[in-house]
């Protein structure tokens, strides 16, 4: 999440492919033991993802993503619980924020 392209780690260089934010559909999301999924409905509906603690942060998220984030398993891929490229900024946003990992699969 630091933006990085290059990271230098003793005698190693590692670079970050440029278009890996392209392929989140291929990675498999995987949540922090603190991270919490809710919907209120007061009058209208709203989902948010936060960290259950007391300072933990807290997000809106739309209905679409929220409907892949309810099916994710640690197992299956973005892609193939419904992840589409339009929701990539508001997922890489979340992820950036902390709330989820993000692995190859």
């Amino acid at each position: 999440t630091t933006e990085l392209d290059h990271l230098v780690i003793e005698n190693h260089l590692i670079t970050r492919k440029p278009d890996w934010a392209d392929h989140l559909g291929r990675a498999v999301l995987h949540f922090r033991p603190t991270t919490r999924l809710a919907e209120h409905r007061t009058p209208a509906v709203t989902r948010e993802i936060f960290l259950a603690y007391s300072t933990g942060p807290r997000a809106s998220v739309s209905p679409r993503l929220f409907a892949v984030l309810e099916k994710t398993d640690g197992r299956t891929t973005l892609g193939k619980l419904g992840l589409t490229e339009d929701l990539h900024a508001e997922l890489y946003a979340l992820w950036q924020e902390r709330f989820f990992t993000l692995t190859p699969a």
